[in-house]
């Protein structure tokens, strides 16, 4: 029910990225996930050639997937790795080890 009418439907899709106070009801079917995203320095254009990498945003289908992109400054950008949310200090450690995993996964496949 909304203030001017009723809404109904089969299905709902809620797109939060996280449970919200409007959803509360549904918290239990959320798992929130840590993603992970590790900027090099700006790079020259010759290092950038010598990457192979255009200006485009890569991204994989895998799971966890993985994405690279440019940024206005020339740095590249790699992102993904996502894993389940840590507390405490596990979160710490999933940090370290997150970003290291996204590091190594694009490292693997520009070096071969």
């Amino acid at each position: 029910m909304t203030p001017r009418g009723r809404i109904t439907a089969d299905r709902l899709i809620v797109a939060t990225g996280y449970t919200t106070p409007f959803c509360r009801t549904l918290a239990a079917r959320f798992r929130l996930l840590n993603t992970y995203v590790v900027a090099t320095r700006s790079v020259t254009a010759r290092e950038r050639r010598a990457l192979g990498i255009a200006d485009v945003m890569m991204w994989d289908t895998a799971r966890p997937y993985h994405y690279a992109r440019w940024t206005s400054d020339r740095r590249l950008l790699l992102g993904g790795g996502d894993r389940p949310h840590r507390t405490g200090k596990a979160r710490e450690r999933a940090l370290a080890d997150g970003l290291r995993d996204v590091r190594d996964h694009f490292v693997d496949r520009l070096e071969s």
